[in-house]
């Protein structure tokens, strides 16, 4: 085990290999042999993926500290089906989620690609709401609806209303109105992370607050920005590399 400072307490500690989005969320994508293919816009190769990207950043007890609000978010999304996997409306009502537990599972998933180092993460450069993120998690704070507000998308296939949980795309820098935003796809939805130092925009305050209740919008999936932006680069970028004369 590597050692060295804990990204979370900031210790000098042995170093787990910590995930930076939690595995469970990759397996609606393995095949029968655990195996998903990644396709990156970054050069390097399309190849086989069997878990999900992991560097050393956290300490065992912080490690224990964050998986508590996976643990939450994995039994809500996927055991108790909150997110149901079939949409007729254009928009969901989930009920019955702790806000504190909900909402800092999804900044943990913000602050741990802005601190990792893989350019798959390159996006995410949280500046100084990077320690307030921080001190956070630590303390168990998850804010209140002003700080950090929370945009979903809900993913669906168009012709059969079913919610695609086989996609994870890398994350990109964007905005919710006058806020910057982190937009990440992955457990069947776009998540829109308002990063500023104001507060939320009003709208996105109503879309999930303490009562316990989140509020998510039905989209087309290939009609979603990222994923058609994604596939739009990712069709340019295969173009260029079989141009005549173009280096393999």
């Amino acid at each position: 085990m590597e050692h060295g400072i804990c990204k979370l307490c900031r210790e000098d500690k042995p170093l787990c290999s910590s995930h930076i989005i939690p595995e469970f969320l990759y397996r609606p994508l393995y095949d029968d042999n655990h195996r998903a293919i990644e396709v990156s816009l970054i050069p390097k190769k399309a190849h086989l993926l069997q878990k999900g990207y992991r560097e050393p950043l956290l300490c065992f007890e912080c490690e224990q500290r964050i998986n508590k609000y996976e643990v939450y978010f994995r039994d809500i999304w996927y055991e108790k089906k909150k997110l149901p996997p079939v949409v007729m409306r254009q928009y969901v009502e989930i009920n019955g989620i702790d806000y504190t537990l909900f909402k800092l599972f999804h900044l943990s998933i913000v602050w741990r690609a802005s601190v990792a180092s893989r350019k798959e993460f390159g996006q995410v450069q949280l500046g100084p709401h990077e320690d307030s993120m921080r001190r956070m998690l630590l303390e168990g704070n998850a804010g209140n609806e002003n700080q950090y507000g929370l945009l979903v998308a809900v993913l669906v296939d168009s012709a059969t209303n079913t919610v695609r949980s086989d996609l994870i795309i890398e994350p990109v820098s964007t905005r919710v109105e006058n806020h910057k935003a982190y937009l990440f796809v992955f457990g069947g939805c776009g998540w829109y992370y308002c990063i500023s130092n104001h507060p939320s925009p009003p709208f996105v305050r109503r879309l999930f607050s303490k009562t316990g209740t989140l509020y998510a919008i039905k989209v087309d999936w290939l009609k979603f920005p990222l994923v058609k932006n994604f596939a739009q680069r990712f069709r340019n970028r295969f173009a260029v590399e079989e141009a005549p004369g173009s280096r393999k």
